[in-house]
């Protein structure tokens, strides 16, 4: 009877403290997010694999109220990656005319997950620059 008066459901936590645990796991990943609260509250309100299915059924449900409200189905998010590209030189084989090192200059570029769920990977080349650009896209 308190339960449904609290609007507490089979979790057995508050809407508040749901909202709470949402909010938090926006910004850190599950387990963290257990360690805060239990620091924060003085207590383990749920385990991490319950704060990561309280945070899915809420997104569920702001999907469904963003569909609703545009009469559409949202567009998904476009992956973002981090990209940095530098050039350095480096030495080839010397030139038996003129006894210097031939230099050659590298162009490298890693490209990063900004969500660390795809591993980064790097290229380099000495092609030119606009070469190397297609390359990499």
């Amino acid at each position: 009877m308190l339960d449904a008066r609290l609007g507490v459901n089979e979790t057995g936590i508050t809407p508040g403290l749901q909202r709470v645990i949402c909010r938090v796991a926006l910004e850190m990943a599950y387990e963290p997010t257990q360690s805060l609260l239990k620091d924060t509250l003085g207590f383990i309100p749920c385990s991490s694999r319950e704060i990561e299915r309280i945070a899915d059924r809420h997104g569920k449900e702001m999907e469904k109220l963003l569909e609703t409200a545009s009469g559409a189905k949202r567009p998904r998010a476009k992956r973002v990656h981090c990209v940095a590209i530098d050039g350095t030189m480096i030495p080839g084989l010397p030139d038996p005319q003129n006894h210097r090192l031939i230099w050659h200059e590298v162009k490298l570029a890693t490209v990063i997950d900004r969500r660390d769920i795809e591993a980064p990977f790097y290229v380099a080349s000495t092609e030119n620059a606009e070469t190397f650009g297609m390359h990499l896209w």
